[in-house]
């Protein structure tokens, strides 16, 4: 019961501009919609997020998959009829991440919101989990009905795209998996992954991996840069599935080579067990980067490389 409640309010979420000056109109009313102001946009995401927040912790993946469809729903409804939206241009999503960055809204770096977006795009038909029984009121909130329409090719019976997934059955990926799908501009190959990682259980994204080279010697600061930009990625980029992010951090001049991995405060005794079993160990890496720069410097030598500018 309490998935249920929380779902039918992360989806039937309060606009608060929808009350005050009618911002968005419902589908199928015949007026035309009064456009939204920006700030009625991201007091809905902010909004959007807090309800996502609720509820137990067997449905986070699916609230943060909601959460992040209706984001890009109103990014896209914003874009398309705010009325302030020719002051922003292709600077929005920038300054939406910062608001809401200041609002302590994880998660919505503009590259974030640009795949929230291109989510909402991919799959229109996530909207008919409005339909299912722990969402019954879906179809009379004004959250949902002030939606734009999005027409999109996978969504139309042609015998040349494949059948849409169903919303319900979204819900049942995680995010991490849903930001591979939809990197895939052909519907078929999509189809076919969706397929796969529903009735398979393929597991596309586990862990994040960022790599530094610098072209110096090592430097005790290096490590703690690299763990404040994993602080980041995990705060910002990663998914409730996802694995905390690890860093390779690569420094090497013409005296001396130092790889070292830096784990952002991850306890070390699971990095060992879990990460280091499938990562390539720092000695290594250093060997095959003194053979590379070794090589290099014969090419050099004998005029087969060029120098360096």
């Amino acid at each position: 019961m309490m998935f249920e409640v929380v779902l039918d309010s992360l989806l039937a979420v309060r606009m608060n501009a929808t009350a005050t000056d009618g911002s968005v109109a419902r589908r199928g009313q015949n007026t035309a919609p009064t456009p939204m102001s920006y700030e009625s946009l991201i007091t809905t995401i902010v909004e959007v997020d807090a309800d996502s927040r609720m509820g137990a912790s067997a449905a986070v993946s699916r609230h943060h998959t909601l959460r992040n469809w209706l984001i890009g729903a109103h990014i896209v409804e914003f874009e398309q009829n705010g009325a302030d939206r020719a002051s922003y241009g292709q600077q929005l999503l920038s300054r939406v991440s910062r608001d809401l960055r200041q609002r302590n809204v994880p998660g919505c770096s503009p590259e974030m919101l640009g795949r929230m977006r291109v989510f909402y795009r991919t799959y229109p038909q996530l909207g008919s989990s409005m339909s299912l029984p722990s969402a019954p009121n879906l179809s009379a909130s004004p959250a949902w009905n002030g939606l734009p329409e999005i027409p999109s090719p996978v969504t139309e019976s042609a015998p040349s795209y494949p059948t849409p997934l169903d919303g319900h059955l979204l819900l049942q990926l995680p995010w991490s998996h849903l930001i591979e799908l939809i990197r895939l501009d052909d519907p078929w190959k999509r189809a076919f992954y969706e397929n796969e990682c529903l009735t398979s259980s393929w597991s596309l994204l586990r862990c994040h991996l960022l790599i530094e080279l610098k072209v110096r010697q090592f430097q005790h600061g290096d490590a703690g840069q690299m763990n404040f930009y994993l602080n980041y990625w995990k705060r910002e980029m990663t998914g409730p599935t996802d694995a905390p992010p690890v860093g390779l951090l690569l420094c090497s001049d013409k005296d001396q080579t130092k790889v070292e991995y830096a784990t952002g405060g991850l306890d070390q005794q699971l990095f060992v067990s879990r990460y280091l079993v499938a990562l390539p160990k720092p000695t290594d890496i250093e060997q095959l980067i003194e053979r590379d720069r070794a090589l290099w410097e014969q090419r050099r030598a004998t005029g087969i490389a060029p120098m360096p500018t």
